[in-house]
């Protein structure tokens, strides 16, 4: 769904990357696991796990709101 709001208001929708937004921690954390059940196959759910992290390396890492507020994650992990 929150991709589809960004392609749809791509101006007003801002999505950033956290932690849990790095291959190694969602790995780690069940995301690859939920993909592997929610599809069809476990090899069309390791497809689509790594599908979603090239996407995620297209996050921002942090972005200014009316150059007044930062946003960004706590979590980045130490590989970045």
């Amino acid at each position: 769904l929150l991709l589809a709001l960004k392609v749809r208001h791509p101006g007003r929708v801002v999505l950033l990357r956290g932690n849990h937004e790095l291959r190694e921690v969602n790995s780690r954390d069940g995301f690859l696991f939920e993909c592997m059940h929610r599809f069809e196959s476990r090899e069309a759910g390791i497809t689509a796990w790594k599908i979603f992290n090239e996407v995620f390396n297209y996050l921002p890492l942090a972005a200014v709101i009316n150059n007044v507020i930062l946003c960004l994650h706590g979590g980045i992990g130490s590989t970045l």
